[in-house]
């Protein structure tokens, strides 16, 4: 075997079956120090208690796409927080990043035949100190530790003895480390466990280095720990050393790993694992049956020196990654770091640049928090882009404003546009008050209602407006068109139907052959319908006529209504007496036109933009005719009395 000399220290190193002991100074001398307690430090009442949200940020964004997202550094403690945006720790011997996964040991009372003894070999001597050379950690590796410290500290150590500490029975001295805890997100492969040796006397002892899978839900006891692998090594007489033993096992992701240097009886001497005076994130454990402790038992609570024993596990696994800002293309973070009171909350801004990266491309780091929290020095936070050719609704017209009659039904229509990238998705509603409220309108009828858009696709949606069940006046409703646009998830469309009575009792479509009598009721002629013949209107009764053609004159009687539009009459128009209201516009009369003792009370007497080949003569009606700006124009006649300024 080589032996290598550091310091003060000598290092021997085995062969690779074999286990590494470094034996430490053999009595006080430079480089020595005394004890010392634990440090100080917050208690977790005067602690800051770190808070961040959300827990993960995931964007879906198109090439070049720059967005913002909201992040909230909290403090939930009683004292100022600090913290900064941080890489990937460095350091490969580490601490706990997380709160540490606690377990549950099986009540015991210590007894039995034995007893808890200190080496005897350092009496005389307390408060002596050594810090044993551990191994370089493994390229790639990590070192998993509880202890804040690795030095040992002479009279820490506890065994369990029959007589004062000459001789030690058979005992397992534990430790456990859920590697999940420490950062690693995957497998944890075991290569090597370092322990401490306070001092070791008498024949050389088969120690055996036990690596247990653990579910950190079940009580912490044999019958639940599941073998993974195994070493031994010989330790002769040490003292304030530390000792590496290679083994393996592979501890599955999410798994606690419980660590067991086995002990066998020692009949001609002992083996008192070592024990530091600093701190440690989790308790370690004793099993000593002789003693009344056939379970793993917390070295803390043993009411014995409380014994901090040094032990670590060395083996490699996946990493959570964490990257600083500053280092990833694709991300900003601002403020990377800050100070908040306790009770109050600072605003962080990640950006999230896809410029320069291309469809189907697909990013994604992990933002690590760093702050004096002590029970949370760490909080991760996942960031994920894809990049993926973006849709984009567009719906046109942007409103819709009908005026209709009562019983009438009209078209109107939309266009659903993709004027981005990508397949838009969409599907459309109607809602009687506001998007997302209960949907439905009995007026209104929509189709299609959804559809898939490939990019410069357009899709027409017809919308039925029916004033069949109506009564009079102005509708409203909106058309809620949801896609997966992930800029404009949602186009609304007001819809507003203006509704004016009366209805059509009696409807003419296509060519009505010879003269037309309306003697009661509302009669309509429909777009393009033709009568071939006089028309005439008796008392009460009402015409509607819409681009209709009336080859014969046209005469009303104290009709209750007449509205005539954009139409053709061959032949001389009468209108009298009407009660209701009156409106004829737009038309072409081939004849003259007579406009008297109208008396429209429901509104203007309406005679606009007409064409006629004869005269236009207004009298006594009350109010008088109106034109609404457009001017009748009149050939081969004249216009005359309430009519001359139409």
């Amino acid at each position: 075997m080589a032996v290598l000399a550091v310091a003060a220290l000598a290092v021997t190193f085995a062969p690779p079956a074999a286990a590494q002991q470094r034996p430490g100074l053999p009595q006080p001398g430079a480089g020595e120090s005394p004890a010392t307690s634990p440090g100080g430090g917050e208690s977790a009442d005067e602690a800051p208690a770190i808070v961040v949200e959300p827990a993960a940020i995931t964007t879906d964004q198109a090439p070049g796409e720059v967005t913002d997202h909201p992040l909230t550094v909290g403090n939930d403690g009683a004292a100022p927080l600090h913290w900064e945006a941080v890489g990937e720790p460095d350091d490969q011997r580490r601490l706990p990043i997380h709160p540490p996964t606690p377990v549950d040991p099986v009540a015991q009372e210590p007894g039995g035949g034995g007893a808890l003894e200190s080496f005897p070999g350092h009496r005389g001597r307390p408060g002596w100190t050594v810090e044993p050379e551990l191994p370089p950690v493994p390229a790639g590796e990590l070192a998993l530790t509880h202890s804040s410290e690795s030095t040992l500290v002479a009279g820490t150590s506890r065994a369990c003895s029959p007589n004062r500490g000459a001789q030690t029975t058979d005992s397992g001295y534990l430790r456990h480390f859920t590697p999940a805890d420490f950062g690693v997100v995957g497998d944890f492969e075991v290569s090597a466990v370092s322990f401490g040796v306070e001092g070791s006397r008498g024949a050389a002892a088969a120690v055996t280095v036990n690596l247990y899978a653990f579910d950190s839900q079940q009580p912490f006891q044999y019958e639940n720990f599941t073998l993974l692998g195994s070493a031994e090594t010989s330790v002769g007489n040490e003292i304030m050393s530390a000792v590496t033993v290679p083994v393996a096992g592979v501890v599955p992701a999410g798994a606690t790993l419980v660590v067991e240097i086995d002990v066998p009886a020692q009949s001609g001497g002992g083996l008192y694992v070592g024990a530091h005076s600093g701190t440690e994130t989790a308790p370690s454990y004793l099993r000593a049956e002789a003693c009344g402790l056939p379970e793993p038992a917390p070295t803390g609570e043993l009411g014995a020196g409380e014994p901090q024993l040094l032990i670590e596990v060395t083996g490699g696994g996946p990493l959570v990654g964490c990257e600083l800002p500053t280092d990833v293309p694709w991300l900003a973070v601002a403020p990377a770091g800050g100070t908040v009171a306790p009770g109050a909350n600072e605003s962080v801004t990640v950006t999230v640049d896809a410029t320069g990266l291309s469809d189907g491309d697909e990013r994604s780091t992990v933002l690590c928090l760093a702050s004096n929290d002590p029970t949370r020095p760490r909080v991760e936070v996942p960031v994920s882009l894809s990049v993926a050719a973006q849709p984009e609704l567009e719906v046109t017209p942007e409103q819709i404003e009908v005026s209709q009659r009562l019983g009438e039904a009209t078209e109107q229509w939309l266009e659903v546009a993709n004027v981005g990238d990508g397949v838009l998705t969409w599907e459309a509603s109607l809602m009687a008050q506001e998007c997302g409220g209960p949907a439905g309108v009995p007026w209104l009828e929509l189709t299609p209602s959804e559809g898939e858009l490939s990019a410069g696709e357009v899709a027409q949606l017809r919308l039925t407006l029916d004033a069949a069940e109506v009564t009079a006046g102005d509708h409203a409703a909106l058309v809620c068109v949801d896609s997966n646009d992930p800029s404009q998830p949602r186009a609304e469309v007001p819809v507003t139907m203006q509704v004016f009575g009366p209805a059509c009792d009696v409807v003419i479509e296509g060519v009505h052959a010879g003269p037309l009598t309306v003697a009661e009721g509302v009669t309509c002629l429909a777009p393009d319908a033709q009568v071939q013949g006089e028309v005439n209107v008796f008392e009460g009764a009402g015409l509607i006529a819409t681009s209709a053609t009336i080859q014969g004159p046209l005469a009303t009687f104290g009709a209750a209504l007449v509205e005539v539009t954009d139409g053709l009459v061959v032949g001389p128009v009468s209108l009298r007496g009407t009660g209701g209201w009156v409106t004829f516009t737009g038309n072409q009369v081939v004849g003259s036109m007579l406009v008297v003792d109208n008396t429209t009370a429901d509104g203007p007497l309406l005679i606009a933009g007409n064409q006629l080949v004869g005269s236009l003569y207004c009298t006594g009606n009350q109010p008088p005719p109106e034109h609404g700006g457009q001017v009748n124009s009149v050939i081969g006649g004249m216009k005359l009395a309430q009519c001359a300024e139409l």
